[in-house]
């Protein structure tokens, strides 16, 4: 384990050192023929700079956290150091790419003007001179802007959530459900967070959408149980007139991290499991149940964490739907969106699909004219509603984060689906 730690951190290091070493001949080329010695000197110095600035920032947040009694605590001061980390990598990155986009249009006018044009005085000095400011100062600004965009996301867009509404229609919804209101939220990684206000703001937003159901589709937590002991109060205040139902995710499962004991890991488990029913959610553990009113019944089928590799799976969507008639309305509450290409999607006849999981990979562009992020060349369904054939899947991009603590163009967000009987 010891070498595996070394060995990652030399990697992490040589990286480092590799992208210095990039950013600073770039600029270098960038200044050779400026005039000023002493703007030359800071310019070329700024990728040494910036490296020397971010180890002094981590190693304090570091050394502040070494004592914390949790790993939970810890972690969300190095979500902050990965964060900076990638802002910085970023802002030099942009200028090493446009030191090559700028090699590359050298090259492309070289060979025109060589075998082209048949020029012999071509004078690749003079041309670099006449055009090296203008790739300087465009690559400046693209490494200055989305570094500022990314700065943004971290410190404002990972709170900015939004109600993403739907109403959608289904021609074999009983006429009791028509205008049924079901919150979606998924994905709050209580552990990320460092205070409670926050999420404070989701519960009263969500409280002011008077729902009908309220539907958690798992990821509570990033690890362990205790992560959620400051929101209990908070969420089982959540009001619903139908009742709260809550599947478990990937990482309520504990798997990603190190338990010294087995039992450990399963008594976290049961833990997380306590935690949902606390704050007032029936926990759905591959079962199914039955929402009545006046003589008309629909069913809610939820199945713990179903992934595809690398991601486990737990969930047992034939067992959730034991006894369930085939001639019911369905919603299904599954975590991960890939159960519903794989097992779902024309498959069974299961009418609407809730999930999360993807969390939109937090940085893309989500609005009315244009949806992408990098997420979608791994799930299909990665953001919001879709429909296939007569199934609905919809997947909640989350309210938390993991990994870098940073929302750029996918704000966290609350689901309210409006039911309609056509």
């Amino acid at each position: 384990m010891f070498t595996v730690i070394i060995s990652r951190f030399l990697l992490f290091i040589g990286f480092i050192i590799l992208i210095d070493l990039l950013a600073y001949f770039s600029l270098r080329s960038y200044t050779k023929h400026w005039e000023s010695k002493t703007l030359k000197k800071y310019i070329n110095a700024l990728p040494w700079l910036l490296t020397a600035i971010f180890l002094v920032f981590a190693l304090i947040y570091v050394f502040s956290v070494s004592n914390a009694a949790y790993d939970y605590i810890k972690s969300r001061h190095y979500f902050n150091i990965f964060g900076v980390l990638l802002i910085i990598i970023t802002l030099k990155s942009f200028i090493i790419l446009f030191k090559f986009i700028e090699r590359i249009f050298y090259f492309f006018i070289y060979i025109v003007s060589k075998f082209v044009l048949r020029n012999k005085t071509f004078n690749k000095e003079k041309i670099s001179q006449k055009n090296a400011n203008i790739f300087f100062v465009s690559g400046t600004f693209v490494a200055l802007l989305l570094s500022l965009l990314l700065t943004y996301g971290m410190i404002w867009g990972k709170y900015n959530f939004k109600v993403e509404k739907h109403v959608i229609s289904f021609k074999n919804l009983p006429k009791s459900f028509d205008g049924l209101r079901i919150i979606q939220i998924s994905d709050t990684h209580f552990g990320s967070f460092s205070d409670t206000s926050y999420y404070n703001r989701v519960v009263n937003t969500i409280n002011q959408q008077n729902a009908d159901l309220v539907f958690f589709t798992g990821d509570m937590v990033n690890n362990e149980a205790r992560e959620a002991d400051d929101y209990v109060s908070m969420f089982k205040s959540i009001k619903a007139k139908y009742g709260k139902y809550a599947i478990l995710g990937n990482h309520d499962m504990g798997d990603y991290r190190r338990w010294y004991t087995e039992s450990g890991k399963i008594s976290n488990y049961f833990d997380v499991v306590k935690v949902y029913e606390k704050m007032g959610f029936k926990v759905m553990l591959d079962e199914n149940t039955y929402l009545k009113i006046n003589n008309d019944s629909i069913a809610i089928v939820g199945v713990k964490s179903w992934s595809l590799p690398p991601f486990k799976k737990f969930g047992d969507l034939k067992k959730a739907m034991t006894g369930v008639p085939d001639s019911i309305f369905k919603i299904l509450l599954s975590h991960n969106p890939s159960h519903f290409n794989e097992e779902v999607e024309a498959k069974t006849n299961i009418d609407l699909t809730l999930a999360g999981h993807t969390h939109g990979m937090q940085m893309g562009f989500y609005n009315n004219y244009f949806k992408w992020s990098p997420i979608q060349y791994v799930y299909p369904h990665w953001g919001g509603l879709y429909k296939e054939g007569e199934q609905y899947i919809n997947v909640n991009k989350g309210l938390g984060f993991l990994g870098v603590p940073i929302r750029m163009g996918i704000k966290p967000e609350i689901t309210l689906i409006v039911l309609r009987s056509s």
